[in-house]
């Protein structure tokens, strides 16, 4: 309770659950291309329903398509390939795309670097000024759960991946694991926040805790 009034907590970030599977090939020449799902759930699918009822009629394809080529650090040409389910009562809105990224990989030497990181971009922009004067806010709690598979080229074998990570704490938690599955990479990648406000003398500590 805070004054005349009554408060209540913030909701729990499974009530904006995000979940991003990709099946997805690599070519010889570093394109990335294939089928992504996304299901926004709870709170972020009621969100995008309501930027759509607002919105004009040539605007959900944009909408949806913005909703992928803002988590992608790269070039990225996305085509909305279902109709989803705008009217429905439904807590979740699916959407699936043809995904495609032209030049998703890098050579170095005799080997090619294969970034793992598809759907990173938001979380590291969220901290990119190292001075602040005014708390961070989030709109409410949210969870994203990416599962990402990558079709390899014929003959290419993996020398490295990256090390699984567990980072588990009441605000935030973050997991990574891969595998390597001789013809193709399978990448799981699980971001909650539980977090609303960050004080200004906090950020040091969530920074860290954001930049994997």
């Amino acid at each position: 309770m805070a004054g005349n009034g009554f408060g209540t907590s913030p909701p729990d970030s499974a009530l904006a659950r995000t979940e991003r599977k990709a099946d997805l090939t690599l070519s010889e020449d570093g394109v990335l291309e294939g089928k992504l799902t996304i299901t926004f759930g709870g709170i972020e699918a009621l969100g995008l329903r309501q930027l759509e009822w607002n919105g004009d009629q040539a605007s959900p394809k944009n909408l949806l398509e913005k909703a992928v080529k803002d988590t992608v650090p790269a070039d990225v040409e996305v085509d909305l390939t279902n109709d989803p389910d705008w009217t429905s009562a439904s807590p979740s809105l699916i959407a699936q795309y043809h995904l495609k990224l032209p030049n998703w990989t890098t050579p170095a030497g005799r080997r090619i670097l294969l970034p793992w990181e598809l759907f990173g971009s938001p979380e590291k922009r969220l901290f990119v000024h190292a001075d602040r004067i005014h708390p961070v806010y989030f709109p409410y709690p949210y969870l994203t759960w990416d599962d990402i598979t990558i079709t390899l080229p014929s003959g290419w074998t993996v020398r490295s991946m990256p090390d699984p990570t567990n980072q588990n704490s009441e605000a935030v938690a973050y997991a990574l694991k891969s595998e390597d599955n001789a013809e193709a990479l399978h990448i799981e990648r699980t971001l909650r926040v539980d977090l609303v406000t960050v004080p200004k003398d906090h950020i040091r500590f969530c920074a860290g805790s954001f930049r994997w």
